[in-house]
């Protein structure tokens, strides 16, 4: 799913976010990301400097919802996640994290693809999708 541009904004300018993951017995996780960013109009790379269970999540159970806001606007954005610790996108990640500082080991990457986005406010749009 193509982001908005409204969303890509708030993604891009107003980290750290949150992301939620599930364990394969249905466990939830959420944490805190800030080493991110859009690859193009559909794609969301998280960088894994000290992620554990989160990395456990994903390997067992690939679907993340990653929570964005600017005050009281607030998006949810829903999709499939992969964990890469080798080939061009991991590559591509490490030199990214490495540039941003040296002090962060990037482990791996998550790759995100985008399926739905959910207005996730406190008003009668709360829930709805985009």
């Amino acid at each position: 799913m193509k982001i908005p541009e409204e969303v890509r904004e708030i993604f891009e300018n107003k980290k750290p976010h949150q992301l939620a993951t599930t364990s394969k017995e249905g466990i939830p996780n959420t944490s805190f990301i800030g080493a991110t960013y859009l690859r193009d109009g559909e794609t969301i790379v998280i960088v894994d400097n000290y992620m554990n269970k989160t990395c456990c999540n994903i390997l067992s159970n690939p679907n993340v919802a990653i929570l964005i806001r600017n005050d009281r606007l607030a998006y949810q954005l829903k999709g499939k996640c992969r964990y890469c610790t080798e080939g061009p996108e991991y590559e591509e990640a490490r030199r990214w994290m490495s540039a941003k500082s040296k002090k962060y080991p990037a482990k791996g990457v998550l790759i995100v693809r985008v399926e739905e986005i959910y207005y996730s406010t406190g008003d009668e749009r709360g829930g709805q999708k985009i």
